[in-house]
């Protein structure tokens, strides 16, 4: 496999492709978490496939099933590559199959201050967002 510029890392079985940005980062980039089982100076164990926060699924085109948080991230997750397709393209909010995504990115910034922006397919309808666990990795960690 030959990675791309943009992820330039090839995961240990040689089944994807990381950002050394990602490398040591607290989240499993790598299907076999090979970007996070060597961090000096960190505390995080690799403790398997990452699970999915509040048990929430998507369901691929193929019937595999991966982390919502995954859906419309800017990578294909999905071996089909459903979880990036037209439900991504926030002109397209037609489709019931899609209703429920929303993806969430959290910038935070010095002092403990939070931003955070969204995607949600079904704009008509209020959410509410529950942080449930945050990480801090100061720059010298990684």
């Amino acid at each position: 496999m030959t990675c791309p510029l943009s992820k330039s890392k090839l995961c240990k079985d040689e089944e994807g492709c990381y950002d050394e940005s990602q490398k040591c980062d607290g989240f499993n980039d790598c299907q076999d978490g090979s970007d996070e089982k060597i961090c000096p100076g960190s505390f995080i164990i690799y403790l398997g496939p990452t699970r999915c926060l509040g048990g929430e699924f998507f369901t691929c085109d193929n019937d595999s099933r991966i982390c919502v948080s995954r859906v419309c991230d800017g990578f294909k997750d999905c071996d089909d590559g459903s979880d990036e397709g037209p439900q991504c393209n926030m002109s397209n909010q037609n489709s019931e199959k899609y209703d429920n995504i929303k993806n969430i990115h959290l910038d935070i910034r010095p002092r403990g201050k939070v931003y955070f922006s969204w995607i949600y397919m079904k704009s008509s309808e209020k959410f509410h967002v529950k942080i449930q666990e945050m990480l801090y990795f100061p720059h010298s960690q990684r």
